[in-house]
């Protein structure tokens, strides 16, 4: 465990810890102005996490190389727009290649606190805001996987507008968001769909879900197998059917080949996030339809080459959702919840493999 080996590392865990709680009794006490003033305390904190760092995670050497060809060749750039207009307007105020990764992680943590303050009433803010920071699958958008992350949170802001009906602003954040990442075109796709899905059914898909994946723990189960078995049967598609098997077996690694210990650290925050879901299933919610079809979306192509980081589409949201779900809930929902939090905290940020490439290079 990294938080064992550095004093540092150490106290940052004891603060989110504090932040935590302090988010709960907020939550509980509902005072807005100690809100805001938490919020301010947690982005502080968050940012000299940022300033502290002395590496670079995987993708970022990559973005960072980009960037630095952008400087001085800008036609031939080979990410989506919104990432593209990101390094225009980069270049534009003088950023140099060696303070490039820096200044996109600030960004993306004010995108964030920004996203925040969009989407939830005041309250619940705080504890909004440190869940999500403060999770494996922010570790990894912020210092690693860019693309994904300011995705993520576009497609966020489109679900809250589309809640709203305010339908100019959702087209708005679906094009930016699909120029950040192409394959956010899908979860724009679920929110359509969502409208057509009766809670009910969501409900019990719910249950299905989390059996689903306590089974594929012991035993593997390849839905994708069976789509790719009816290309088979189709002579017209058998290039298609084998260029898919290609890409299975030899494009990387997948959820299976994993060791039970990564098993468990993957689909822990899977299984919980779905029982506090079902344990007080939010009527007519629209991040709530989208959340449980993206896990199922994620659980079908689970067998595939980094399948496993679909989840990393859903699980930013259940952090949105924690509002709807601890408005009427009582203090054991609320004890559970937290301790989840503080699980999934350490598991998720404090074991990330990440976390040794930014802090001890």
């Amino acid at each position: 465990m990294y938080i064992f080996n550095d004093v540092i590392l150490f106290l940052y865990f004891v603060i989110y810890v504090f932040l935590l709680i302090g988010s709960f009794y907020i939550l509980k006490n509902k005072n807005k102005i100690s809100d805001n003033i938490l919020v301010a305390v947690i982005s502080t904190v968050f940012f000299v996490f940022i300033l502290n760092r002395t590496g670079l995670g995987v993708d970022e050497v990559t973005y960072r190389n980009a960037y630095s060809t952008y400087l001085t060749y800008s036609n031939d750039f080979k990410f989506e727009y919104s990432f593209e207009f990101l390094f225009f307007l980069l270049k534009e105020f003088g950023v140099e290649v060696k303070s490039f990764n820096n200044v996109i992680s600030y960004l993306f943590l004010f995108l964030t606190i920004f996203t925040v303050y969009k989407a939830i009433k005041p309250n619940y803010r705080s504890i909004v805001l440190v869940s999500f920071l403060f999770s494996g699958v922010y570790i990894d958008s912020i210092f690693n996987a860019y693309r994904q992350g300011f995705s993520i949170l576009f497609v966020i802001l489109a679900m809250i507008y589309f809640e709203k009906k305010d339908f100019k602003y959702f087209i708005l954040n679906v094009l930016i968001a699909v120029g950040f990442h192409w394959s956010s075109i899908l979860i724009i796709l679920f929110v359509l769909i969502s409208v057509f899905l009766s809670d009910k059914i969501l409900k019990k898909a719910v249950l299905l879900l989390i059996v689903l994946h306590i089974i594929i723990l012991i035993y593997p189960i390849n839905i994708f197998d069976v789509f790719n078995y009816s290309l088979l049967i189709n002579s017209n598609l058998k290039t298609l059917s084998d260029a898919i098997t290609s890409y299975i077996i030899n494009g990387g690694e997948s959820f299976y080949d994993y060791n039970i210990t990564w098993k468990l650290i993957t689909i822990f925050p899977v299984i919980s996030s779905l029982t506090f879901i079902y344990i007080k299933y939010p009527d007519n919610s629209i991040k709530a339809k989208v959340f449980v079809i993206l896990i199922g979306y994620s659980f079908i192509f689970i067998g595939m080459a980094y399948g496993f980081r679909n989840y990393y589409w859903a699980l930013p949201v259940f952090s949105f959702l924690i509002p709807e779900l601890t408005r009427n809930s009582d203090k054991i929902y609320r004890g559970f919840l937290c301790c989840y939090l503080l699980l999934w905290c350490f598991i998720g940020f404090f074991y990330s493999s990440i976390l040794p490439m930014i802090y001890f290079k």
